[in-house]
């Protein structure tokens, strides 16, 4: 089962997954990390405020809304030299890779000992034996949402035992506005319907809180749309919180 320590963040205990995006292009600028400094200091970062607990969330290509994708030779070449340089920084932290390559995912966790595969597309072939798997889903209403995971658990089940399937309703994937705070306010639903297995949120400086405050990600008022929508989370049961900002 995949060990991970919470910490008290605003209003409970979550464990905290800190953003390193080894990319040019990321939605939030100041995500965004080139240089072998800029890595290991975020890395650093990502565990001083999330505690020990925290998980380093790796991306090597950007899914904003428009981008184009690299090719998988040049996310590979991102990632991997970021694994680098972390397990020699940082070997004992918790890694988890953005992807949604299944040879991306292959790749970091059978050569990188990556704990976590968080894929963003919902194809379960990325999830691979000996790491926890983030199965997020483009349904666009909770019923969808729920039935998506339904069908998709039982696939993956003969893969990868059931604790090690984290569910992430996917904000800002498939849904309109209106959709996206429907299902934040009823989260809960998702914990009655698969009580033992970890939900995950994804929010941070997301379209859905800029776009309603007139702002861009990179605002302090975003920021604090962001906290509060973190409170909401987790007050309905959320797990884990994966953000840009840790404090």
């Amino acid at each position: 089962m995949l060990n991970i320590r919470k910490k008290h963040y605003l209003c409970g205990e979550v464990t905290l997954m800190g953003i390193l995006n080894v990319t040019p292009d990321s939605f939030y600028s100041a995500s965004r990390k080139q240089t072998d400094e800029e890595i290991i200091s975020r890395a650093e970062e990502i565990l001083s405020q999330g505690g020990e607990g925290a998980i380093i969330d790796v991306g090597g290509c950007s899914t904003r809304p428009g981008s184009d994708p690299v090719s998988e030779e040049e996310e590979l070449r991102r990632v991997c030299h970021a694994l680098d340089l972390l397990q020699k920084v940082c070997p004992d932290a918790t890694l988890s890779v953005d992807t949604f390559r299944p040879e991306v995912a292959k790749k970091v966790v059978e050569d990188y000992g990556v704990s976590i595969v968080n894929d963003i597309s919902g194809n379960v072939e990325c999830a691979m034996p000996g790491a926890a798997y983030v199965l997020t889903s483009w349904g666009a209403t909770l019923d969808d949402i729920i039935d998506d995971f339904k069908t998709k658990v039982s696939a993956i089940s003969s893969r990868l035992p059931d604790t090690e399937i984290i569910l992430d309703p996917g904000f800002g994937f498939g849904k309109t506005r209106q959709q996206e705070y429907d299902i934040l306010l009823n989260l809960q639903r998702i914990k009655q319907e698969f009580p033992d297995r970890l939900l995950l949120v994804g929010v941070s400086r997301k379209r859905m809180i800029y776009e309603i405050l007139g702002t861009t990600p990179d605002s302090d008022a975003t920021l604090a749309g962001t906290r509060l929508i973190h409170h909401i989370a987790m007050l309905q049961g959320a797990d884990i919180i994966r953000t840009h900002d840790l404090l």
